[in-house]
């Protein structure tokens, strides 16, 4: 089996003052691997040349507002999020956006998101107890699958005593 690798966090941001703030937090305060991405568009051609690793426990984080005037013609978290989601669709995006509209987080939820957070104060606190979250569940469907596989081969093994043991009992006769 292979080894677990440390958590990829992917930022997703044009943010940089806060995409550079949520970087030096999770470098302080965990053992995390951290990309960040001004663009959909880049997170998608580094990936390419970069694949994530099978793995590792990986978390996008995602803003909303992804156009800027350095890149004003980017997709929007939305879109990028509905491309990840066809791309990789066993990676956890958390969606983030300025504004608290109900109907972005219900549309980033409905589009496949594990959550969407309101950046305010205690942004930062909230993500990082969202990523714990996201490992926890990705660590326990791992063990879960090992728990499976586990039970399969004992029954597997138990059938192969049972018959042995009724092949000595028929031959013993």
């Amino acid at each position: 089996m292979l080894k677990n690798l440390p958590t990829h966090v992917f930022i997703i941001s044009t943010d940089k003052i806060f995409s550079n703030k949520l970087l030096q937090k999770l470098e302080v305060e965990t053992d995390y691997i951290i990309f960040q991405y001004s663009s959909g568009e880049e997170f998608f051609r580094q990936t390419i040349y970069n694949p994530i690793p099978g793995n590792a426990s990986v978390v996008v984080i995602l803003d909303y507002e992804l156009r800027s005037v350095e890149f004003p013609n980017a997709k929007d978290g939305i879109s990028v999020l509905r491309d990840i989601r066809k791309s990789y669709p066993a990676l956890c995006v958390i969606t983030m956006s300025d504004v608290s509209m109900k109907k972005v987080r219900n549309d980033a939820v409905q589009d496949g998101a594990f959550a969407h957070i309101f950046k305010n104060e205690n942004t930062l606190t909230r993500l990082k107890a969202k990523i714990h979250e996201v490992e926890n569940e990705q660590n326990l469907s791992k063990q879960k699958k090992v728990t499976r596989i586990a039970i399969f081969v004992f029954a597997g093994f138990l059938l192969i005593l049972l018959i042995v043991g009724i092949l000595f009992y028929i031959f013993e006769q």
